[in-house]
């Protein structure tokens, strides 16, 4: 029981570190757009 907690617990934690990165680069994309476009 205590080893699937562990290994939930680090899925959740990749899970939430890839989305954030993926926010981060929509936000970089974004940023470079509009400065590409001044």
């Amino acid at each position: 029981m205590g080893y699937h907690l562990v290994s939930f617990a680090k899925f959740v934690c990749r899970t939430i570190q890839r989305e954030s990165m993926r926010q981060n680069f929509n936000t970089y994309e974004t940023t470079v757009s509009s400065v590409v476009d001044k």
